[in-house]
């Protein structure tokens, strides 16, 4: 896959959502969604959204990102030129859903060494929220991504009409949020001071 390399304004950040969420409205959206309205509170950023549910037919037949369509090569762009991924997905037999899986499989290895990610998911049960921890962390390791400490996990009954988020998740929101902006604020710090050891 191609990387766009075209370099982002001083203080402007690129956040990408992956959402695996299969019904509209979305819960899983609607909770990436907010995340990354809580960083936007915190940084200037523009935010892409790669829904899954709508590309999964694409997806699904791949076996090589050369082989992608139009939308999807976008898809895959979004993710791998992103500042910081959101990424959230519903949890299926205590695991992400198999198209948020394929499309991370069709990651070369090393395209998100570095790349910073926030994990988050929904399910129905409380009991269903350490597959953030065993199985979404794992996957990015793989890649050598740097995955925040703070993850959001929401039930069903934390969004109510695809848009309220109860005050407990809205607080880890705002923690994973807060540890965001410091990272993406240092990151560019460390850029701007590496372009001034260049020019001098």
């Amino acid at each position: 896959m191609s990387r766009n390399t075209s370099r982002r304004p001083s203080g402007s950040f690129k956040i990408a959502v992956v959402s695996a969420g299969q019904r509209n409205p979305s819960r899983t959206r609607t909770l990436a969604l907010a995340i990354a309205d809580a960083i936007g509170d915190r940084v200037k950023s523009e935010t892409t959204v790669v829904d899954l549910s709508t590309l999964w037919k694409q997806i699904a037949v791949l076996a090589s990102p050369s082989d992608a369509d139009q939308d999807v090569r976008a898809a895959f762009d979004a993710v791998e030129d992103a500042d910081l991924l959101v990424t959230a997905s519903p949890i299926f037999k205590a695991s992400y859903t198999g198209a948020f899986k394929h499309f991370f499989d069709l990651f070369a290895p090393d395209a998100l060494v570095a790349k910073h990610v926030i994990l988050a998911a929904t399910g129905g049960s409380e009991r269903h929220s350490l597959a953030l921890e065993h199985n979404f962390r794992p996957l990015f390791s793989f890649f050598a991504a740097h995955t925040l400490p703070t993850t959001v996990y929401a039930v069903d009954s934390d969004i109510v009409d695809g848009a309220y988020i109860v005050e407990s998740v809205a607080q880890r929101i705002a923690k994973v949020a807060d540890e965001a902006a410091l990272i993406l604020r240092q990151r560019d710090q460390y850029d701007l001071a590496n372009v001034a050891a260049v020019a001098s």
